[in-house]
């Protein structure tokens, strides 16, 4: 959902990084930027909410973070395991443009096996 202070992340983050309007919409409905100004103002937005840090992805500020946004426990559990598989994946990575398509890509992937409803894709 859109905060006041997550709209102001996201407008600091255009401003310096300037994505294109159609990445900006595919990235609400998880389609991975292509170019390197998409991807690296992904990972401006995750430096800026806090779930990256230095370039590497911060798991235990990603569960705070997932715990302050939900109150049912079986969903934030579900979430819980998503973010420690997905830390797995990306763990690797530390480059800030990466980690956002990486975690992208990895939520994509594994959160149907943990049950976590994605946004609908609008189809092409």
């Amino acid at each position: 959902e859109m905060t006041p202070e997550f709209m102001e992340i996201v407008n600091k983050c255009k401003t310096e990084h300037e994505p294109t309007e159609d990445e900006l919409k595919g990235m609400m409905a998880l389609r991975v930027p292509e170019s390197a100004n998409g991807k690296c103002f992904m990972g401006c937005v995750l430096q800026e909410i806090g779930v990256v840090k230095d370039g590497k992805f911060d798991k235990e500020e990603a569960k705070k973070h997932a715990a302050s946004k939900m109150t049912d426990k079986d969903e934030l559990e579900k979430h819980m395991q998503l973010i420690e598989k997905c830390s797995q994946e990306v763990g690797g990575e530390t480059d800030s443009c990466g980690i956002g398509p990486k975690l992208m890509e990895c939520i994509k992937q594994f959160a149907p096996e943990f049950d976590i409803a994605l946004p609908q894709q609008p189809s092409e």
